[in-house]
């Protein structure tokens, strides 16, 4: 008999098998949780059937920079966009993969799903350089607007000398902030 948590994460994996868009290419378990590689072109459709199969919770989306592993080299897929995803009221965890070769960093946002996805994929953009096309507002978060590259690749040049920040671009905070 198969736990009520393995039935959740297997109905996942059946729906996005079953999915036309989706574009499952690998699947497997980490840590306690099951996680799913979809396509490049199958990014918003996975995101849209875990959310249609009440996967509701936002829990995380980042990067991560495969830089110089043999894997990434092989394969052309130095970046890797993850998705982690939980169903309100039960333990359970999944991940979405994506793997992103570095000439071509663009997916689908999956801000139009959940909303707090927008503030993380403008993390992401800002500090990787990964675009979400339909993003309703994709401008750097953390960095100033004249920072030059993204510093959380691991090839970014830590001695890289970034433009002044103009005095007058600064606001300090009025009386009573």
């Amino acid at each position: 008999m198969t736990s009520p948590q393995l039935q959740l994460r297997g109905k996942l994996a059946e729906t996005l098998s079953r999915s036309a868009g989706a574009r499952l290419t690998g699947s497997g378990s980490a840590r306690g949780f099951e996680w799913f590689e979809v396509s490049q072109n199958g990014w918003f459709a996975s995101a849209a059937c875990a959310a249609a199969e009440g996967w509701d919770q936002l829990i995380d989306l980042t990067v991560v920079d495969w830089h110089n592993s043999h894997a990434a080299i092989q394969n052309n897929a130095r970046y890797e966009l993850v998705l982690l995803l939980a169903q309100q009221g039960q333990t359970p965890r999944v991940a979405l993969k994506c793997k992103l070769p570095p000439d071509v960093l663009t997916v689908s946002s999956v801000s139009p799903l959940w909303a707090g996805a927008a503030w993380l994929e403008r993390e992401a953009f800002d500090l990787y350089g990964v675009r979400f096309l339909g993003h309703p507002d994709l401008r750097r978060i953390l960095l100033y607007a004249e920072f030059v590259g993204h510093p959380l690749r691991k090839d970014y040049d830590k001695q890289h000398r970034q433009p002044m920040l103009r005095k007058s671009s600064v606001t300090k905070p009025g009386p009573g902030a």
